[in-house]
């Protein structure tokens, strides 16, 4: 038990002192659209990316790829003050391999994480 809080305290550890490191030199990208399909209702899409911040070696299962690309859809209605908005965003799959884990011992070598995300958003609001 000792040695999992261990390995999961270095490895959180690790992936935020270089998602610091990246972030700090790695541009993102992102662009987007609205459409005015009539007064009420608009039509929105978008893309973005942005590149790991985290090393493959130091990859967990509890800390997981990361997304790099994503597409969105959405659809904004309104009506006098209030507003009503859907959003879609599919995460693209994303598999990361890990060589030599850096991490205990290599605990972690030889393996790969894959991951896919729909995300499904609905906001409401009023202006005052």
């Amino acid at each position: 038990r000792c040695e999992i809080a261990e390995l999961i305290a270095q490895s959180v550890q690790q992936n935020q002192m270089n998602a610091q490191r990246k972030r700090d030199g790695d541009p993102d990208f992102r662009a987007g659209f609205e459409f005015a399909v009539t007064e009420t209702l608009s039509a929105r899409a978008g893309y973005s990316y942005a590149r790991s911040p985290v090393p493959n070696e130091t990859l967990t299962p509890l800390t997981g790829a990361i997304f790099e690309h994503s597409v969105s859809a959405g659809l904004g209605y309104r009506w006098g003050r209030f507003r009503t908005d859907f959003a879609w965003q599919w995460r693209l799959p994303v598999t990361q391999r890990v060589g030599r884990s850096a991490l205990l011992a290599g605990v972690f070598s030889q393996t790969s994480f894959t991951l896919n995300a729909h995300l499904l958003q609905l906001t409401t609001g009023v202006e005052l």
